[in-house]
């Protein structure tokens, strides 16, 4: 059985068990005495945990211009080489709207992306205009560095 207050005597029959969901109170086996005193399912707060996506940095840049005739752009950020070798890069830049690189940006341009490891804080990655002929002007970019918590060596496997 189970309710939000606690459970009076005319409820149950003897050997019932009663959890009150509002506390997680547990009361049983009911007696002919009554309910008796609950055991509370929950128990003791533990100890708070780490802030959530630990393991993710954004980098931000401020807006630039891509011409018509653009041949590439290259934007450098603080990651060492174990932490970029060790990463998922996800880039975005923003138009009107957010869109994901590589991909088509706003009007059909669309855009291929290149990632680099320079060593020390020369990490770095490269935009490349592949169609579309009208200038575009980006109002900011961002890039995810997802790092690994793990590294999986694949080397002498199938």
């Amino acid at each position: 059985m189970s309710g939000t207050a606690v459970p009076i005597a005319s409820i149950g029959v003897n050997g019932d068990f009663y959890l009150r969901t509002t506390t997680t109170d547990f009361y049983g086996p009911k007696t002919f005495s009554g309910w008796g005193t609950p055991i509370n399912l929950r128990g003791p707060q533990g100890p708070a945990g780490p802030a959530g996506n630990a393991n993710v940095v954004l980098f931000t840049f401020a807006g630039f211009d891509a011409p018509s005739n653009w041949s590439g752009l290259e934007k450098y950020f603080p990651l060492n080489g174990t932490d970029f070798n060790q990463s998922l890069l996800y880039a975005y830049v923003s138009t009107d709207a957010w869109y994901q690189l590589s991909g088509y940006v706003g009007s059909g341009q669309y855009y291929s992306v290149s990632y680099g490891n320079g060593g020390g804080p020369n990490s770095f990655i490269r935009i490349r205009k592949e169609s579309g002929g009208i200038p575009q002007y980006f109002y900011s970019m961002r890039i995810y560095a997802v790092k690994a918590n793990a590294t999986i060596h694949l080397s002498g496997t199938n």
